[in-house]
Parts: structure tokens; sequence; C-alpha cells
């Protein structure tokens, strides 16, 4: 996909979805498909008063959509975008124009109103994109809702689209990030972390967005912590009593997806599926039957799964075109160079999304040097399905490795290998060795492999047994520890690393990343004479 392609498919989706939302779509306007998630309509907060739905059943007069609202062609569309701040070149607003300039590079015509103030100011600037022609208006701040509205009554043949709330009108339609799947994955990190089980998250407005971003944050916690035994235990801390506390994690669930004939309660021609618990004071869970069969005694499991035989098609994946060497990380300038101004992508130490963050580096016969002292490590990702060879370099921030490297097979989403270090001998010789296994991931520290864990399978799988794996995590994270690695799940941040769908930079097979304008971009900035 060109340059931005992808930013033009999501912006004519989510301007589908509104249309949709407003009545039909208009002839010619592209659709996202099942994607629609990406808008969402809120039920009425309380203080708006809801709308009867448009009479869909009677036949629309010629050139209007069921709901009344003009039929618009790609080239009938004209877009305005009202915005509280200017662009910018990176956050919230960039990414935002980057979608419209998006739309304006598949033929869409956009219109701006930009440092428009959270005021009656906006309607003024939205009725100067109207008086211009724009039919399809985008207000891109919460603070936008109540003046969208307002104009909104004025101009029923006019589309309007505002960012999060929950008002919504026969012309007027709302739209959200997902970004409540993030949510969920802070929720994973601060439930793993916490040592008392209380945990604090602060909200902005009760409105749906946040809301569905609280309850995701709850979830990926009590995932952490046992799920709906959790649950069991935070009703009863609510003044629960026990008993009500099991039903709703029972046969109230049970009903909910209407299947209380089999699962829900134990009763005669129900399945026999059993939790044996240390009862109300701490409500732990000891032992199981599942389908009328113990799996778990004690906490441990009693059942031995025999090893599945694998299609050849999922062995033998990872093949290097050739054995890495420390010269395939190098990252070169002219060799008269003292030192260069570079681009480290720093990650966040709770979730893998990262920053950028300007260095300047020693440069050593023209290759750039690292500086722990600056935590800035090399990172590369090697191809590893015997395509092209093809390795890409950057400079990474934020793991604090004071010396060795980390290679790992999974990197998603093309599961290349992905390595990071401070010293490239050992970066080469983990990759050599995550080949050698045919996939996994591999600690070594001045030149001596000090953890691994074996994944045969595709190179991103084992066939240990759940405690055994567990066993070799643990040590493979004390391993990181012990080089200055902070980071809770180390390799998991790392196979993130490369996912160039995931702000602000990653690193690829291709090079250095910028994700917001989805191109490679050089990480030397400046070299120093």
């Amino acid at each position: 996909m060109k340059k931005k392609g992808l930013l033009a498919l999501v912006m004519a989706g989510i301007m589908a979805v509104m249309l949709t939302a407003c009545g039909t779509v208009p002839e010619n306007t592209a659709s996202s498909g099942s994607d629609t998630a990406a808008t969402e309509e809120a039920a009425p907060s309380g203080n708006e008063e809801a709308e009867a739905p448009a009479d869909v059943s009677a036949e629309a007069p010629a050139g209007a959509t069921a709901s009344g609202l003009p039929s618009l062609t790609k080239d009938d569309i004209k877009v305005g975008a009202v915005f509280n701040t200017e662009f910018g070149t990176e956050g919230f607003s960039y990414a935002l124009y980057l979608g419209f300039q998006a739309l304006e590079n598949a033929g869409y015509q956009v219109k701006y109103a930009t440092s428009v103030p959270e005021s009656a100011e906006c309607e003024t600037a939205i009725e100067s994109l109207i008086a211009d022609g724009c039919n399809v208006i985008y207000t891109t701040s919460y603070g936008f809702g109540e003046y969208t509205a307002n104009v909104a009554d004025k101009y029923p043949d006019v589309y309007f689209n505002h960012y999060s709330g929950s008002i919504n009108k026969t012309n007027m339609a709302t739209f959200f990030p997902k970004n409540f799947q993030s949510e969920y994955l802070c929720g994973i990190i601060a439930g793993a972390k916490t040592e008392t089980n209380q945990i604090g998250y602060l909200c902005s407005y009760p409105i749906p967005e946040p809301i569905r971003m609280v309850n995701a944050f709850t979830l990926g916690a009590q995932s952490v912590k046992g799920h709906l035994d959790e649950s069991v235990r935070t009703a009863m801390k609510m003044g629960f009593d026990f008993v009500t506390a099991i039903q709703m994690v029972t046969i109230n669930a049970a009903r909910a997806f209407q299947l209380e004939y089999a699962i829900g309660g134990l009763a005669p021609g129900k399945r026999a599926d059993i939790n044996i618990t240390t009862g109300p004071e701490d409500f732990k869970v000891s032992s199981v039957v599942a389908g009328g069969r113990l799996v778990v005694e004690d906490g441990k499991s009693v059942v031995t799964y025999p090893r599945l035989q694998h299609k050849p098609v999922l062995l033998d994946t990872v093949h290097l075109t050739d054995a890495a060497s420390p010269f395939d990380f190098d990252i070169r300038v002219d060799e008269k160079a003292i030192s260069a101004d570079v681009k480290v992508m720093d990650t966040l130490p709770w979730i893998p999304i990262t920053q950028g963050r300007d260095v300047t580096l020693p440069v050593k016969d023209g290759v750039i040097q690292n500086d722990v002292e600056q935590d800035v490590l090399y990172i590369a990702q090697v191809e590893r399905h015997g395509k092209n060879g093809n390795i890409g370099n950057a400079l990474m921030g934020g793991f604090h490795m004071q010396k060795g490297a980390m290679a790992y097979s999974m990197g998603h989403d093309n599961h290349n290998i992905v390595v990071l270090g401070a010293d490239k001998r050992d970066m080469a010789l983990a990759v050599n060795r995550v080949e050698e296994l045919q996939g996994g991931q591999v600690l070594v520290v001045d030149g001596e492999i000090k953890a691994e864990i074996a994944l045969p399978i595709a190179g991103l799988l084992t066939d240990l047994t759940a405690e055994e794996l567990a066993e070799k995590k643990r040590a493979f994270v004390e391993a990181i520890r012990e080089v200055g690695c902070p980071i809770s799940f180390p390799d998991m941040f790392l196979s993130f690393i490369c996912l160039a769908a995931i702000p602000c930079y990653a690193v690829t097979d291709h090079g250095f990343i910028d994700v917001l304008q989805q191109a490679v971009i050089d990480p030397v900035l400046k070299v120093n004479m």
C-alpha cells in the first residue's frame, strides 16, 4: 500500500460509518466493511434529548437517503475539519491531520479551521466551513460537542461527526479510536505489578469512551489476578454476600447467554464442571473438575497431554540467508566523522509505545557507537524466512541493558528475528543461536549464552508444558534483570518494537520506521566532522 494509503482507508471508513449512522451510505463512498468499531454511537447521557429514529421504511425522495439527508458521491463530498490546536509535528492533532491529508491524496476535498476555542466560536468556524461548501464536518475535540450539535440543528442537510461524547442526531454521529485495547494491556501490567491489589484509575468524564477504557483496564487487571475468581473477591469486598457473588459468576452468566440448560449450576443433566475453592475467606480455586474429570488437584495439574505430531510445514521455519555477523548491525557514516546526532526510539516502561529522543553518539572508523550511559542500544530486525536476507538497523532506549544481547524470533507481525544489545558480537551469536534452535529467545552476555527458550513450532510456539515454560520464562527474565533491564516483560516488549502500527517508531527488516508517516527514515540526523 502506498504511503499514507492505510490512513486514507481508515478516514474513508470513518466517513462511511458516520454517513451510515446518519442514514445510508452515499453512492460511491468507501466502506470500511466490518471495521465499524472506530465510530461508536453512544446512548444519550441523560442531559441530551434522544431523537426519534428516522422512518427508514418510507421511500426516500430522489437524491436523498432514507433519513432525508442528501445522497453524496465522492465528487460531491467536501470535508471541513475543526481543530482546537495547530497541527504541529506529532501527537493527537498531527495524527488526525495526516488522516485528512490522506483523504486529500485519495481525491477528497478538505478544508481546515485550526486553533478554534471550545466555545461559541466553534459554531462560527463550522458555519464558515459550510458557507465555503463543506457538507461533511468533523469536529476533533470533546469540547466541541455541544456547539457541533447546535449547528447540526441549523443545517439538517450537512453530515456532522464529532470526536467522542454521547450526542447523536439524525445528521450527527461520533467517532473514537479503539484505545480500549491498549487500556486492557495497561490493566494486565498493573495487575501483575500491584502488591496490594488496590489499583487507581483517573477518569475524565463519565461518558461512553472513558467508561469503556475503565472497563477494559479492569478486565485486564482481573485477567492477571484470576478473572472471575478475582471478581468474586472484589464483589465480597464491596459488601455482596458469598452466595450472591457466586451467583453472579455462574448461573447469572449462563442465563445471559441462554446456556443455563447445560452450565451455571450443579444439577442432573448439566455438565459436571466444578471448582473446589477455599471458601469465602480468601476464595482461591484449589481443585477443578472439568466434564466430570479431575484435572487440577491442590493447585497442580493431574492431567498429562500427549505431545502432538506437528505437520512438517510448521517446523524448520527459521532460515537465515547468511550467518549473522557483528558487521551486519553497523550504522555507517563518513569515516572522518567524530560524532553523529541520531534519533533514538525509547520504549515507555509500562507499555511498548515508543517516543523519539535526539542523542549525540561517538563515531569510530565511520561506525556509530552505542552508549549505555545514555541508555542507547543497537536494535535490528533480521529476515528469517530465507527470502531476501534483509537487516534493518536502528537505535533503542528504555531497556537499560548494560551489556549483552537478546534475540527473539517473535516479532509482530512478520515474525522475523529482532535483536537488541550493547555488544554486536553478542547480538550476532544470539541471532545465530535462534536459528539453531529453529526459533526462540536467547540472551547472550560476554560471548556466553545465559538463558534460552526454544520455540521450534513456526518459531513461535513450544511443546513444553505450561509449568516447564513458566519456569524457563522466570529464569530468562531474571537473567535479563542481572544486566540491568527493569521491564517486567522484556521479551514481549521487544516483539512489539517491530510492529509498525504502534506509535511512534519501529524497526523492521527495511529499517527505522516513522509510524505516523508510514515511512522508512534515517536514524542519523547530522554527522559531525
